[in-house]
């Protein structure tokens, strides 16, 4: 009997009879994510075409010197009394997103030299919200086969770098759109197959960045809050008279949501604290949820005002803060399974995914949300040199194969046998 030894995500082509284990770093951690069922949700391809409302373009601040800026539009005189309305178009808050991306970091000390935003609201580099969904879809991009195709381009040039102008978007289609409300929101979760869609920005400076378009423009890809997966009362205990009225929804579980690992894959706790779609504790708190430690009363009294509270054994140090990078309801990086679940919703083209666990109705055919049962299966339908993607646990993998293909085991162990 031959047998092969996979370690961490590294792949190996294999053409065999015999058994090969295949084993994961990613064994029995503290991971989840949380996306729509039905493929139909997804955008076909990884195609996305979107276009910004001139009420984003058209945005400035009044150089006034206040600490909270006042949102101007620079194209109309007077809009921001005797103070001069400076357009806010491009750059970025330092230390705000990875330095591998293509966007400039804004030094204050240079002025508008650095960066077209710097300078203003007392020296403090201010983030055109334009250019965040720009990042966001940089981020994505990164980490999944997606493209984003821009229409109703401004003089036939797409507004983010690397992105495509076209001419005429299909029915389905994203309109980045401004809101005076308490935070910015998509209207859909994956994709309106019928129609266009709406994603409202509520007009921000400081460090949100494109981590925080992300969480926006991932709702529209397909993820949801993780608060809502249909196991939440496993780990969080919901209290929603203790939210905000009116935002109650955002803590409703969807009990048609999939979620992924799968507890059957045994990790210990799937539930991903971490992820960027996950609330902060004490977001939309009747007591407010800037959680400040100083006079926020979610922070200083979390029985009477925290909307979210882990339940034992996952109970730890409750954070409830929305920055910093160990924070539940963190804005400033995506969790290792959010990167995960945003590849395997848009696979490059060859890979197919195998689950013993897929207990779905509708028949396999190889996608993340129908995978294979058997890795029989998926080793006669993948493509020459493509890849097969195989969740934890023993499959029956005896046979011969004539074409060679990677088998890869994100959060294993997989031990592949007879």
């Amino acid at each position: 009997m031959n047998t092969n030894r996979i370690h961490g995500r590294n792949s190996r082509s294999i053409g065999l009879m015999g058994a090969v284990c295949v084993t994961s770093i990613l064994s029995a951690t503290a991971l989840a994510g949380t996306f729509v069922p039905n493929v139909s949700q997804l955008w076909p391809g990884g195609v996305v075409h979107y276009r910004f409302l001139n009420e984003l373009r058209n945005v400035g601040v009044c150089d006034d010197g206040a600490d909270d800026p006042t949102f101007c539009d620079p194209t109309v005189q007077n809009s921001c009394g005797q103070n001069a309305c400076d357009p806010l178009t491009t750059g970025r808050c330092i230390g705000g997103d990875s330095d591998e991306l293509s966007w400039p970091a804004c030094d204050p000390a240079n002025g508008t030299s650095d960066c077209d935003a710097a300078g203003i609201t007392g020296g403090q580099c201010v983030l055109s919200t334009v250019s965040s969904m720009c990042i966001a879809m940089e981020l994505w991009g990164a980490e999944a086969n997606l493209t984003f195709n821009e229409y109703s381009c401004q003089n036939g040039q797409p507004t983010c770098p690397g992105n495509t102008c076209v001419q005429d978007p299909p029915t389905s289609n994203i309109t980045f759109r401004s809101t005076q409300g308490a935070s910015s929101y998509s209207d859909n979760v994956g994709r309106d197959s019928n129609a266009g869609q709406n994603i409202y920005i509520k007009l921000r400076t400081g460090t949100v960045g494109g981590f925080g378009m992300s969480h926006e423009l991932g709702h529209a890809l397909g993820l949801y809050h993780e608060q809502q997966r249909p196991d939440r009362n496993t780990y969080l205990d919901v209290d929603t008279s203790l939210v905000k009225q009116g935002l109650e929804g955002n803590f409703d579980i969807e009990p048609d949501a999939m979620f992924y690992p799968r507890v059957e894959h045994g990790t210990d706790t799937p539930f991903d604290f971490g992820s960027l779609m996950m609330y902060a504790l004490c977001r939309f708190s009747v007591c407010g949820d800037s959680c400040t430690g100083d006079d926020d009363g979610c922070y200083t009294d979390p029985d009477n005002c925290r909307p979210m509270q882990r339940i034992w054994p996952y109970t730890g140090f409750d954070s409830c803060c929305d920055g910093g990078p160990d924070c539940i309801g963190q804005r400033g990086h995506f969790s290792e399974m959010d990167k995960l679940t945003m590849k395997f919703l848009y696979p490059q083209n060859g890979w197919l995914f195998v689950d013993w666990a897929y207990d779905g109705e509708a028949q396999e055919n190889g996608l993340f949300q129908k995978p294979y049962r058997t890795f029989t299966e998926g080793a006669n339908a993948v493509v020459p040199n493509g890849k097969l993607i195989v969740q934890p646990g023993f499959y029956n993998s005896i046979g011969t194969y004539s074409n060679a293909f990677s088998v890869e085991a994100p959060i294993g162990p997989v031990t592949l046998g007879g």
